[in-house]
């Protein structure tokens, strides 16, 4: 879903907000940031946890963050939002790893292929996605898209984690 919020953040944000170059540039690094401010002691969470609770994680964050972008009132709810939005895609590519390592060795090159054809197809479809809905609904309505893409994984996602915890039991 980052891919689809992209290229509409720059404009979005000079639009509305009336936001320069360098307060766009750091509304941008905000998703790295929280990358970065995850991963360690994400790793070791999901490696305590579990990586069906970084599903839940992951799924959560979409939802918040797309909220928090479609209703943002000003650039730095703007960047908020893009910090949670990095906070979930961190947790989303951590979990990755954990599953990768589960899987079975002759059919982890299958997994990693099929996970990383996925994404080169989001990073094509994506961004047209949310130009598309740009020019159609406007600014917000990206935002609302990754909202509902975040509650459709939510369920998924918390479905697997209770039965990963009642198989531990």
């Amino acid at each position: 879903c980052n891919g689809m919020v992209i290229p509409v953040i720059p404009p979005f944000a000079r639009k509305v907000f009336h936001a320069n170059d360098a307060q766009n540039g750091l509304v941008m690094s905000l998703i790295s940031l929280a990358g970065v401010l995850l991963d360690i002691p994400g790793s070791f969470l999901i490696a305590k946890m579990g990586a069906d609770l970084s599903g839940v994680f992951s799924g959560a964050m979409l939802f918040i963050s797309g909220l928090v972008g479609a209703f943002a009132s000003n650039i730095y709810v703007l960047g908020f939002s893009r910090f949670l939005h990095g906070l979930g895609q961190s947790s989303w590519l951590t979990s990755r790893t954990f599953i990768f390592s589960l899987a079975v060795s002759h059919q982890r090159g299958l997994l990693i292929s099929g996970l990383g054809g996925m994404q080169r197809i989001s990073n094509v479809l994506m961004p047209t996605l949310g130009s598309l809905v740009v020019i159609q609904f406007g600014y917000r309505a990206v935002f609302v898209l990754v909202s509902i893409f975040g509650a459709l994984v939510l369920p998924f996602a918390v479905n697997a984690f209770v039965k990963e915890k009642r198989k531990s039991r």
